[in-house]
C-alpha cells in the first residue's frame, strides 16, 4: 500500500474523521455502509481502500471492482476523479452506460478493466449479456454510490435482485455509500440482504446555519411587479434571491422543474447572472451550466434535485432553497452542497412564499439540525420488477449451457425452485410468497414471454423468442414516456426535450418557457418541435411539471405544535378542528399528505354514497378541503368521521375508478410487456385485468406512492377513543387557515392539475377586465354598456333603463339580436340574465372568457374561489381547453 499512501499524502492534508472510521473496515474485507453527509469525503472512504487492493492483485483477469453512481452524470463525474488515481496505480478504469459507444463496448469486452463505472440499468444489461458478462466473474469489491436514492424506488427492488444475480458467480465485499437517512439498519439490509454489515457514521455532523426568510413587498416593487406580471410579494422574494446570489456563489434549489423555469426566467430579467439544471434538459446544457458555474462564469444555478447528489461543480458558498423543502432529508442533502467540506458551516436560506410555508420551512430546519430524518419505505416485493428479473434469470441459465435463451431458448430454462430461492436472498423480496411468484410465470407465459409447466408439473421454465427482447427493452424501471425534441430553428441545436402529455398541449404560435428563457412554437412534427426565442414572456407556459413532493406526518405534527392560539380553534397536534362555511367543509388536520390523502378519498365515497350526488374532496398536509352538495354542518361531519368504516376496502373499491390509477396501470402493463409504449390503457382493458398481478402491482404501487392506509386507521382510531380531540366551528366566513384549502375543492383526482403561473393570469385577466361589454335587458329589451374594471365586486347589476337586475351578457354571436330574435335565443338570454343576477360581476367575467360558454361559466362558478384570481385560474384553464379541442369539432 506504499504507493497509494504516498498519493494519500500528496493529495490531502489528512484523514477525515468518516475516512479514520471508515477505511480500516472497508480494508478489512467486511460489508461495509458508509454514512455521512455531502463534503465528507465518503467516497474516498469507500474507494481507496479497494484501488489498494486492485494495485496489489494487478494483472488478474476480468472486471475486479464495480462503481455503481444512480446517474449517468455522476458516471461522468466519477470517472474524472478517479482517472488520476487510477492512471497512477496503474489499474484499468473504464466507464460503462447507455451512452457508452459501441466501440468501446466491445473493447471492454475484449479486455475488460479493472476497475468499471456504471449504473444500476448497465450492470442488468451486462449481467444477461453473454460475452460482456463473463467479465464480472472475478469481481471482489462493489460500492454503491449514493444508496439512498435507490432504496425507496423499483430501481432499487431491481438492483437488491442484480446484487444477488451477481452474487451467483462469485461472493464480493459490499460497500455502500449513503447521505444522512432515517433507517439505518434498513439501508444496509438493502445493500447487503442478511448478511452481515458495519454502519459507520459520526456522531457529529458540521454545523449547519439555516436561515428562514419571508421577504414582504414594499412601494418601489409595484412597478417591477407590473413588468413581471407578478404580485409584489413574488417581487420581494425574487429581489433577494438576486441579492444572495450577487453576494457568494449560491445554488438555487427548487422542488419542481416547473418552478425551476419560471424561477430562472424571472431571475434572468432582473439581470442576476444565473443559469438552469434540471433532469430534462439536453445534457451539453447541463454539462455547460456544470462548467460554467465551476469556473465562475456563473454566479448563481437554479436546481433541482439534479445537483442534490454530488456531482463536482465546484465551490459553492451558499444554498438558497425556494419554498419549503417538505422533507427533512432534502434540506440535509442540498443544504450539505454549501462549503463541500467538514471543516465548513453549511449555509442555506430558505425563501419561503407565505407565513405557512415559512412556518414548515422553520421546523424543517429545526428538525435537519436535530438529524431527525423521515424514514423512507422500499418497493417490496413489486411484481412487474419480478417478471423482469425472472427473464434475466432464464438468459443468465442460457449463457451457462452454451444457449441464447432469447433465439432458440428450446433446451435452456431452470425451475421455479431455483428463481424463487434467488430472488428471496434479496432485501425487497425476502418476505414473497410462493403463490405471487406463480401467478406473474403464468402472467409471463400468458404473454408467451417464457414458456412454465406450472409448479404442479415440477415449475419447468424456459426462454422463448420474446425473452430476450422484452427483458433488454425493459431494462429502466423508470415508466418510459415518448419524448419530443425542442429544436432552436435559428440555431439549429437542440434545447432540451418535451413529454408527450405536454407536447401534445402545443400548437404553432404558443409560448412557452425552457432553459430559462419563453419559446415559440414555429412548427411541430412528429417527434420534433421547432422553436425561436419569444420576444416577451408574458404568455409563456412553464412546460415542466412534477408530484408534490409529500410532507410527512412528523413535519406535520411539529408544525402543529409551533400553531399560535387565536379566538377560534386552532388545530394542534392532538387537536383536530372541523370547519363549516355552507357547502365549504374544511377539516383541519396536521396528518401529513398520505395520510389526510387517505382519509380525504374515504370520506368523499361516503359523504357521496350519503348524498346521492358528487362531493369533491382535496387535501394538503394540514387539511381536507369538501364541497358538499349542500350546506352541511360541521357536526354531522364530524359525526360521519368517528364511525368505523373499511377503509382498505372502501379505497380498493374507488382508486381504480380514478385516471391516476389508469396511468399507473398503463405503465405497469407496459413494464410486463402487455403494452408497447404507445398502448393505451382502456377502461375495458382495465377492467378485464383484474385478478391478475398487473392489476395487483398497480395497485399495490397506488398505496404505496399517495395514500398511507395505517396511519389514516391510527389517526381515526385516536380520534374516536378521545386520545385527539375534534372541535367543531360552523362560520359565515372561512378562517384564513380555511381559505388556503378551497381552491382543492374542485380537483376530483389524487394529482392536482397544473396551476398556471401567476404572470400568465394577470395578463388574461387584465385582458378581460378591460373589456367593454355590451349588456340587453330581458325585460325591456334595451342596451347599454359597462366596463368590467368598472363593476364593482359585490355591484347588483342592474338595466340602466329600467332598474330590472335581469340583465344578460351579449357575446359575439349574439350581439345583434333583434325583435326576431329566436325562442331558444330569448331562453339562453334568461338563462344568462339568471347567472349574473346570482354571482354579479364574476358571472361577467366567466361570460366574457373566450370559449368558456353559459354551461361551462356555471360550473365555474359554483366552485367556491377565493378571490378573483383564483376564478381567472379556472377561466383560463377552462379556455385553452377550448382552444386545443375546438379544431375536432364539426361545423
Amino acid at each position: 500500500m506504499a504507493r497509494i499512501e504516498e498519493l494519500i499524502k500528496e493529495r490531502f492534508s489528512g484523514y477525515t474523521d468518516i475516512q479514520k472510521l471508515a477505511i480500516p473496515v472497508v480494508s478489512s474485507g467486511k460489508n461495509t455502509l458508509i454514512i455521512a453527509p455531502t463534503g465528507f469525503g465518503k467516497t474516498e472512504a469507500a474507494i481507496l481502500p479497494v484501488l489498494a487492493k486492485l494495485e496489489s492483485k494487478n494483472g488478474e483477469p476480468g472486471i475486479q471492482a464495480l462503481y455503481i453512481t444512480p446517474t449517468k452524470s455522476l458516471n461522468r463525474d466519477m470517472m474524472e476523479r478517479m482517472t488520476w488515481w487510477c492512471k497512477e496505480l496503474k489499474i484499468a478504469l473504464a466507464v460503462r452506460h447507455g451512452d457508452t459507444s459501441q466501440s468501446e463496448r466491445l473493447k471492454q469486452s475484449k479486455t475488460p478493466p479493472q476497475l468499471l463505472i456504471t449504473t444500476p440499468e448497465t450492470l442488468q444489461s451486462l449481467l444477461a449479456a453473454k460475452k460482456a458478462g463473463a467479465g464480472l466473474k472475478n469481481v471482489k469489491y462493489v460500492i454503491v454510490d449514493e444508496i439512498h436514492e435507490l432504496f425507496d424506488s423499483k430501481r432499487g427492488a431491481q438492483f437488491s435482485i442484480a446484487l444477488e444475480r451477481l452474487n451467483e458467480r462469485a461472493e464480493f465485499q459490499r460497500i455502500g455509500i449513503s447521505a444522512t437517512v432515517g433507517e439505518k439498519t434498513s439501508m444496509a439490509q438493502f445493500l447487503c440482504s442478511k448478511r452481515m454489515c458495519e454502519i459507520i457514521s459520526l456522531s457529529k455532523y458540521r454545523e449547519l446555519e439555516i436561515k428562514v426568510e419571508n421577504p414582504r413587498a414594499n412601494e418601489d416593487d409595484a412597478e417591477l411587479a407590473k413588468e413581471l406580471f407578478l404580485d409584489g410579494k413574488a417581487v420581494a422574494r425574487m429581489k433577494r434571491i438576486k441579492e444572495l446570489v450577487e453576494e457568494e456563489k449560491t445554488l438555487i434549489f427548487v422542488n419542481t422543474r416547473q418552478i425551476a423555469e419560471t424561477l430562472a426566467n424571472r431571475l434572468l430579467i432582473l439581470r442576476a447572472n444565473v443559469a438552469i439544471h434540471h433532469g430534462s434538459l439536453a445534457r451539453e446544457i447541463r454539462i455547460a451550466a456544470e462548467e460554467n458555474f465551476k469556473k465562475g462564469k456563473t454566479q448563481g444555478l437554479v436546481c433541482t434535485s439534479s445537483l442534490e447528489l454530488g456531482i463536482d461543480i465546484g465551490d459553492v458558498e451558499k444554498v438558497v432553497q425556494y419554498m419549503s423543502p417538505r422533507q427533512v432529508a432534502r434540506m440535509l442533502q442540498r443544504v450539505g452542497r454549501s462549503g463541500h467540506s467538514a471543516e465548513r458551516i453549511a449555509k442555506a436560506v430558505v425563501i419561503t412564499s407565505d407565513d405557512e410555508d415559512k412556518l414548515e420551512a422553520e421546523v424543517i430546519a429545526e428538525m435537519a439540525k436535530e438529524g431527525l430524518v423521515e424514514r423512507e419505505e422500499p418497493h417490496r416485493n413489486a411484481l412487474d420488477v419480478l417478471a423482469h428479473q425472472v427473464c434475466g434469470i432464464l438468459l443468465e441459465k442460457g449463457n451457462e449451457q452454451g444457449e441464447e435463451a432469447g433465439n432458440t431458448g428450446e433446451r435452456s430454462g431452470t425451475t421455479f425452485d431455483y428463481v424463487y430461492s434467488l430472488v428471496t436472498r434479496a432485501y425487497n423480496f425476502s418476505g414473497l410468497p410462493k403463490e405471487e411468484l406463480e401467478k406473474v410465470l403464468q402472467q409471463l407465459h400468458l404473454e408467451r414471454i417464457i414458456g412454465y409447466s406450472g409448479m404442479q408439473a415440477g415449475g419447468q421454465i424456459r426462454g422463448t423468442g420474446r425473452t430476450r427482447e422484452y427483458y433488454y427493452s425493459h431494462l429502466s424501471t423508470i415508466p418510459s414516456q415518448k419524448r419530443m425534441a425542442i429544436r432552436n430553428a435559428a440555431t439549429n441545436s437542440l434545447v432540451a426535450s418535451l413529454d408527450e402529455a405536454f407536447a401534445s398541449t402545443l400548437e404553432k404560435g404558443v409560448l412557452f418557457i425552457s432553459k430559462g428563457i419563453p419559446w415559440k412554437v414555429l412548427d411541430m412534427f412528429e417527434d420534433e418541435i421547432i422553436v425561436e426565442p419569444a420576444e416577451t414572456h408574458s404568455l409563456a407556459v412553464p412546460d415542466w411539471t412534477g408530484e408534490e413532493i409529500p410532507v410527512s406526518f412528523n413535519v406535520a405534527q411539529r408544525v402543529a405544535g409551533r400553531r399560535e392560539k387565536v379566538q377560534t380553534p386552532m388545530p394542534r397536534e392532538k387537536l383536530a378542528v372541523i370547519e363549516s362555511c355552507e357547502e365549504v367543509i374544511v377539516i383541519h388536520l396536521h396528518a401529513g399528505n398520505r395520510i389526510n390523502e387517505t382519509i380525504a378519498r374515504v370520506l368523499g365515497e361516503i359523504f357521496t354514497t350519503r348524498f346521492g350526488a358528487s362531493v369533491f374532496v382535496s387535501s394538503d398536509q394540514y387539511r381536507i378541503v369538501a364541497r358538499m352538495p349542500r350546506p352541511t354542518k360541521a357536526e354531522w361531519v364530524k359525526q360521519a368521521l368517528l364511525e368505523t368504516f373499511d377503509i382498505s376496502g372502501t379505497l380498493r373499491n374507488f382508486v381504480p375508478t380514478t385516471s391516476l390509477f389508469r396511468f399507473k396501470l398503463t405503465h405497469v402493463a407496459r413494464a410486463f410487456g402487455l403494452l408497447g409504449d404507445d398502448g393505451k390503457m382502456t377502461r375495458k382493458l382495465a377492467e378485464m385485468l383484474k385478478g391478475t398481478p398487473v392489476f395487483d402491482e398497480a395497485m399495490r404501487t397506488f398505496f404505496l406512492d399517495y395514500l398511507d392506509v395505517e396511519g389514516a386507521q391510527k389517526i381515526l382510531g385516536e380520534m374516536r377513543g378521545g386520545k385527539i380531540e375534534v372541535e367543531t366551528i360552523n362560520v359565515g366566513k372561512l378562517t384564513p387557515l380555511g381559505r388556503k384549502g378551497v381552491d382543492a375543492v374542485s380537483a376530483s383526482e389524487l394529482i392536482a392539475p397544473v396551476e398556471p403561473s401567476s404572470e400568465i393570469v394577470k395578463a388574461f385577466k387584465n385582458g378581460i377586465m378591460e373589456e367593454n361589454i355590451r349588456f340587453v335587458c330581458t325585460y325591456c329589451g334595451k342596451y347599454f354598456y359597462r366596463k368590467i374594471s368598472k363593476i364593482g365586486a359585490k355591484e347588483k347589476l342592474k338595466c340602466e333603463h329600467c332598474n330590472s337586475p335581469m340583465v344578460a351578457v351579449l357575446n359575439k354571436k349574439n350581439r345583434d339580436l333583434n325583435e326576431k330574435e329566436t325562442k331558444k335565443q330569448k331562453k339562453e338570454l334568461l338563462k344568462i340574465a339568471s347567472l349574473v343576477d346570482a354571482y354579479g360581476k364574476r358571472a361577467v367575467i366567466a361570460l366574457s372568457a373566450y370559449g368558456v360558454g353559459v354551461d361551462g361559466a356555471t360550473r365555474i362558478l359554483q366552485r367556491l374561489h377565493r378571490d378573483e384570481d383564483y376564478l381567472f385560474v379556472d377561466l383560463l384553464e377552462a379556455q385553452k381547453q377550448f382552444i386545443r379541442t375546438k379544431k375536432y369539432w364539426s361545423a
